[in-house]
């Protein structure tokens, strides 16, 4: 069985899975995802992990900040 799935990771870490395409909200980034699940089922498959690295945006958004205004 094949699915796909879209990752949602916000700001805090947090991650979500969304079956259909997710509305974002302003500190949350997505990334669709194609499974390829055996058949097997009613089985933890702890000893086959699967590790993801995300790939950077095409743009690198930078925030600068000035020295602060003393009063």
């Amino acid at each position: 069985m094949r699915a796909r799935v879209y990752l949602v990771v916000n700001g805090r870490g947090d991650c979500r899975l969304n079956k259909r395409r997710p509305l974002l909200n302003w500190d949350e980034v997505a990334f669709p995802i194609n499974v390829q699940v055996p058949q097997a089922w009613g089985r933890v498959y702890d000893d086959a992990a699967v590790d993801v690295t995300l790939p950077a945006p095409p743009y690198a958004a930078a925030l600068h900040v000035d020295e602060p205004v003393q009063p």
